[in-house]
């Protein structure tokens, strides 16, 4: 998992996080801050925006090891698919990349397999970084989801 230092500028790095979203109760992590007034009635959630402030741990498991908090925002913002407008900031306070974060955005399809999300750009040990991040869903309750994200920063 360690390929670049959290002290070192613009290293390679290759790595797997698991953001841990709670959607509801005392200890949800995603809110709903805005809904268009074609939201309820649209297939697609269209015009739907969420904040989030989520774990970042090691596994899959949500009591494993917390390498961090994803903080961002989603929009629900096609017509005609399910899909997500998304930029979310990984930060690091603990593990390997402590003291540097990843930003990410892009459109992002809510079931799809696979989902590429461009790297814009990081701090800390990920200064000026790009690259791309594969997010796949893990598992998912009533309760909350768990995503898998496999990043590659060049």
């Amino acid at each position: 998992m360690v390929l670049c230092n959290g002290s070192s500028l613009n290293k390679k790095a290759t790595f797997r996080v698991y953001l841990q979203e709670i959607l509801s109760g005392p200890n949800a992590t995603l809110y709903e801050v805005a809904r268009a007034n074609i939201t309820s009635v649209s297939p697609t959630n269209f015009g739907q925006f969420l904040v989030g402030d989520d774990f970042v741990t090691t596994t899959p498991d949500p009591n494993s090891m917390r390498l961090g908090r994803t903080q961002g925002f989603v929009a629900f913002s096609d017509l005609d698919e399910l899909a997500i407008a998304l930029t979310f900031t990984f930060i690091f306070t603990d593990g390997p990349y402590r003291g540097s974060s990843l930003t990410i955005a892009g459109r992002k399809l809510v079931l799809g397999k696979n989902q590429e999300i461009p790297i814009i750009g990081g701090t800390g040990g990920f200064r000026l970084a790009q690259g791309y991040t594969i997010s796949n869903l893990v598992a998912s309750t009533p309760i909350s989801v768990t995503f898998m994200y496999d990043f590659f920063v060049v």
